[in-house]
C-alpha cells in the first residue's frame, strides 16, 4: 500500500487517531466488564447511576432510570481503569439509547432454552459447563453498531437478577457458550435461512436446533472438526430435538477441507461460525478467501460486523505505514506473532493499493467496503 504524503491525507489520518484512542479506552472497559460484576455493593451502583443521571440532567440531556443504570456501570469501569478522560458523549449518548436492562430470566422464552436441557456430561476432554452472570453485570447482547471507522457503539445490557448459560469447555478452554450475544445476534441469520442448510461449527447445537424446528428448513449438515464435541452433541443434545433430529447430518471434518471439496449450489445457505470469539479474525479472513468462488450458495459469516471492526485498527496501521514507512510506525515491530499474521495478510491484500486523496482513506476504513475487498 502506498499513501501520498500530502497535508490533507496527513490531517485525515491524524483525525482518526483521537477517535481510535476513545474507542480503545471503551474496548478496555468492555474487556474489564467481561471479567465479572462491576461492583458487589448495590448501594454503590445505585449511587453512580443517580450521579450519572444528575450530571446528564444538568447538561440538558434526559435519560431513563435504565439508561442511568447502564451509564453508571460504564462510568464505574472507566474510573476503575483510570480512563475517565476518554468518556465521550459521541459514544455514550447512542450507547445509552440502545442499551437494555433485562430481568434475570430474560432468556427463558428462547426456544432452545425452553426445550433443550444441558445435563452434566463429558466426552474425552470436552465437558459441559455453566457460565454464571451476577446481578448488574454488563454484557453485550448484540453486535456493535459501526458509525465511523473507529466509532463503534456497543449494544450493552445488564440484568436485575442472576442467571447462567450453558457452555462447552475442553482442557480449561471455553469452546462455545449460549450467551445473550449469541441469542440475539444470530437471530437475523436464523430467520433468513431456509431449504438445505450447511453450518460450519457445532458448539452446543444452538443454531442446529433453531434451524431444525423451522418448517422451511429441509435438511441441515453440520461440519465439526472436534470428535469430542460431536460425541457430546449426539449423545446428550440431539436426542432432545424430537422429530426434527431427522433433518440433521453430522460430518466430522475440518471446515476448510470440507469447503474445498464442496460443490457450489449443493446447499441453499451456509452459516459459518468457527471463530472462538468476535475478535478471532484469522479464521474469518481465511474462510473469506476459501469461499469467494461460491456464487450459488450464499455465505453468512456470524458476527461479521464485529470481526471487521476488529480488523480496522490493522488497516489503519497499514495506512500509516504506507504514508510514513514501516519502520516509523510506533509499535509496528512489537506485534505478537498472531497479530503480525493479520497485518501480513492485509498487507498482501492491499499490496497494489495507491492512495492520493483523503476521501480514499475513508473508503478503506469503511466497514462495507472492507467486507467487499476481503471477498475478492
Amino acid at each position: 500500500m502506498k499513501v501520498a504524503n500530502t497535508p490533507e491525507i496527513t490531517t485525515k489520518l491524524t483525525s482518526y487517531m483521537e477517535v481510535a484512542q476513545i474507542n480503545a479506552a471503551l474496548s478496555q472497559v468492555l474487556a474489564e466488564a467481561a471479567n465479572g460484576p462491576v461492583a458487589d455493593d448495590p448501594a454503590q451502583i445505585d449511587q453512580y447511576a443517580k450521579s450519572f443521571q444528575q450530571n446528564l440532567n444538568m447538561s440538558g440531556e434526559i435519560c431513563t432510570e435504565e439508561e442511568a443504570l447502564i451509564g453508571g456501570l460504564v462510568s464505574m469501569l472507566y474510573y476503575k481503569l483510570g480512563a475517565w478522560e476518554y468518556i465521550d458523549s459521541r459514544i455514550m449518548s447512542p450507547l445509552l439509547k440502545q442499551s437494555q436492562v433485562f430481568p434475570g430470566n430474560f432468556l427463558s422464552k428462547n426456544p432452545y432454552v425452553e426445550n433443550i436441557k444441558i445435563p452434566q456430561g463429558h466426552a474425552g476432554a470436552c465437558q459441559f459447563a455453566r457460565l454464571e452472570y451476577s446481578k448488574y453485570e454488563l454484557f453485550p447482547y448484540e453486535e456493535a453498531t459501526i458509525i465511523d471507522p473507529f466509532f463503534s457503539i456497543p449494544s450493552l445490557a445488564t440484568n436485575t437478577g442472576e442467571f447462567s448459560v450453558p457452555g462447552l469447555v475442553k482442557g480449561g478452554k471455553l469452546l462455545a457458550a449460549n450467551t445473550p450475544l449469541q441469542a440475539f445476534a444470530l437471530e437475523k441469520y436464523i430467520k433468513a435461512t431456509g431449504g438445505k442448510v450447511l453450518t460450519l461449527g457445532c458448539g452446543l447445537g444452538y443454531v442446529a436446533y433453531r434451524l431444525a424446528v423451522k418448517p422451511d428448513v429441509s435438511e441441515i449438515t453440520i461440519v465439526e472438526q472436534d470428535k469430542d464435541v460431536i460425541d457430546l452433541f449426539t449423545q446428550h443434545i440431539l436426542p432432545q430435538f424430537g422429530e426434527a433430529k431427522d433433518k440433521i447430518t453430522i460430518v466430522h471434518a475440518d471446515a476448510f477441507d470440507y469447503m474445498a471439496e464442496l460443490q457450489d449450489g449443493r446447499f441453499d445457505y451456509c452459516l459459518i461460525d468457527i471463530w472462538e470469539n468476535p475478535g478471532d479474525t484469522m479464521p474469518y479472513l481465511n474462510m473469506k478467501q476459501a469461499t469467494k468462488h461460491f456464487t450459488k450458495t450464499p455465505m453468512a459469516f456470524c458476527y461479521e460486523d464485529s470481526l471487521v471492526e476488529a480488523l480496522m485498527g490493522y488497516v489503519y496501521m497499514l495506512l500509516c505505514q504506507g504514508l510514513k514507512g514501516k519502520d516509523t510506525v510506533a509499535g509496528f515491530k512489537k506485534l505478537a506473532p498472531q497479530e503480525q499474521e493479520k497485518v501480513d495478510y492485509l498487507e498482501k491484500l492491499f499490496a497494489d493499493v495507491e492512495i492520493y486523496k483523503p476521501e480514499e482513506i475513508d473508503y478503506f476504513l469503511n466497514k462495507q467496503h472492507l467486507v467487499e475487498l476481503l471477498a475478492k
